[in-house]
C-alpha cells in the first residue's frame, strides 16, 4: 500500500470507523465515488457550508496534513498528498476552484473539505470527534 492509500485508509479509520464496510464500499471506494462522501452522503456527522467554514476558520493549530483529490477511478485511490501546512483558511482554500482539499489533523481528530461542488450545495464541511 503507497503512502496516499495508508493516508485514505486512516482517514476513512478516523472520520468514518463507526461506518459499515457494505455503505464504504458502496458509497466511497468504488470508482466515482469520493473520501467526503461520508459527509454528503450523512454517514458521518458534521457541520456544512457556512458553519463549517466559521469553526474551521476558528480552529488554533500550528500544522495539518493537506492533500488532494481523494477519489476512486478504476486504477485505484487517486490523491496528491501536498504537504503538512501552517493555519490556512476558507477563503484562502476558496481559491482552488474545481478542487477538492482536504486539511485534516488526525491527532485532534478534525477534517475541513472544500468539496469542488460547493456551487451544487455539496461542502464544504467540517467535522470534528467529540
Amino acid at each position: 500500500m503507497d503512502s496516499a492509500e495508508k493516508i485514505a485508509e486512516r482517514w476513512l479509520s478516523v472520520f468514518a470507523g463507526n461506518v459499515s464496510e457494505e455503505l464504504l464500499n458502496a458509497h466511497v471506494r468504488t470508482p466515482g465515488n469520493l473520501l467526503w462522501h461520508i459527509f454528503s452522503y450523512e454517514m458521518v456527522s458534521c457541520l456544512k457550508k457556512d458553519e463549517a467554514q466559521k469553526v474551521f476558520d476558528s480552529l488554533q493549530y500550528d500544522e495539518a496534513l493537506y492533500f488532494t483529490d481523494g477519489y476512486y477511478s478504476k486504477d485505484g485511490l487517486v490523491m496528491e498528498i501536498v504537504k503538512t501546512t501552517g493555519k490556512v483558511t476558507s477563503a484562502e482554500l476558496s481559491k482552488h476552484d474545481g478542487w477538492d482539499i482536504y486539511i485534516t489533523n488526525f491527532e485532534q481528530g478534525w477534517v475541513y473539505v472544500k468539496t469542488h461542488e460547493e456551487e451544487c450545495g455539496l461542502g464544504p464541511y467540517f467535522c470534528l470527534l467529540k
